[in-house]
């Protein structure tokens, strides 16, 4: 069970809908014969989760904002997988 803050719903599905088609497009492309590595190389799958103009911060110590954790535990549960 997740519990998100209702004030950033919106930000933390999106973000997780984002990731889950990048994921679902990688799946096609390794399926269809190119590397895992190129897959997400060509697909820019490491940017997902890069800092965008979005107010999410790191806290103090420079760890992740726990909405992206979030984020990223969602997208795992839209494909069935955690």
């Amino acid at each position: 069970m997740l519990v998100i803050p209702r004030a950033h719903e919106d930000a933390v599905l999106a973000a997780a809908e984002e990731i889950d088609a990048v994921e679902q497009k990688i799946r096609s492309a390794v399926n269809g014969g190119e590397t895992l590595s190129a897959a997400r190389k060509s697909l820019g799958y490491h940017q997902l989760q890069a800092r965008r103009n979005r107010t999410l911060h790191s806290d103090a110590f420079g760890r992740p904002d726990a909405l992206e954790i979030v984020a990223q535990q969602l997208s795992h549960l839209l494909i069935g997988r955690f």
